[in-house]
């Protein structure tokens, strides 16, 4: 198979890509890579796209920035003649799976792909080669508010625990959430918790009542207790123990403790 040609293209006449992966470049990993580049030269020549008498950076962002970095005046690069759209899937290709992405980078790949350039589900998952489902929760993720988005996207929540606070209407008390997840940390659990004491409060808010909104001790103490299958008492899920029984067994369990048959 013949190797593809490699030459050296002035950085000058080089575009940065049309579809960024990244919303952030880390400076410090970008000056690592420029330093490895200035010692060892460019292990691997970046991809462009031919456009009319300039080139569009397909895979080697990163490459061509800290070349730039170097007052390098041109790159080794392999040239394709590639379609625009092509030219993104050959992209992806290239760069999605080698990308540690968050999934608030990941949402807007996957929305500018279905929104922007009509790419239907299937194509964007078999392209990078996820599910249709993973898919579809990255469009989800797309629509969240901008603060929900930049808190998962500095690790202050998760995915699992945003997704109760994205059904949080009101920004002020979303905001309140999230603050709170930034100084305590928040599980799936507890967001959930914080939800429902939320829907709770704006319900009594809306009869005219006097109610007080969620707060974080509130949610931390509600959010692991379970209630007692033998008396009904409030209990800590730390303190709760589970136990396997046959059928015989819950029968005669149920004749020692009528609470507990009563409780079905």
């Amino acid at each position: 198979m013949k190797s593809p040609r490699v030459s050296n293209v002035p950085l000058e006449r080089i575009a940065e890509p049309s579809l960024s992966l990244r919303q952030e470049i880390d400076p410090e990993a970008l000056a690592e890579l420029a330093q490895s580049m200035a010692h060892l030269g460019l292990l691997q020549p970046i991809l462009l796209r031919r456009e009319a008498d300039s080139y569009r950076i397909i895979a080697g962002h990163r490459r061509y920035l800290a070349a730039r970095q170097l007052g390098w005046a041109t790159i080794p690069s392999i040239v394709t003649d590639a379609d625009p759209n092509d030219a993104i899937a050959l992209s992806l290709h290239e760069n999605s799976l080698r990308e540690d992405l968050s999934p608030i980078e990941e949402a807007g790949l996957v929305d500018y792909l279905h929104d922007d350039l009509g790419w239907p589900l299937e194509r964007i998952a078999a392209t990078l080669r996820r599910s249709e489902s993973w898919v579809r929760e990255r469009l989800r993720i797309a629509s969240w508010p901008p603060d929900l988005a930049r808190a998962v996207h500095d690790r202050v929540l998760s995915v699992a625990a945003a997704e109760p606070l994205a059904e949080i209407d009101d920004p002020e008390h979303r905001h309140r959430a999230i603050d709170a997840a930034r100084t305590h940390g928040m599980t799936r659990q507890h967001a959930m918790e914080w939800l429902r004491q939320y829907r709770q409060y704006a319900a009594a808010v809306g009869r005219g009542e006097d109610a007080r909104p969620p707060a974080w001790d509130d949610v931390q103490r509600a959010a692991y207790v379970t209630r007692c299958d033998t008396c009904g008492q409030e209990t800590h899920v730390d303190s709760a123990r589970l136990i396997r029984v046959c059928h015989r067994c819950l029968q005669a369990l149920a004749h020692a403790v009528p609470e507990l048959a009563a409780r079905g």
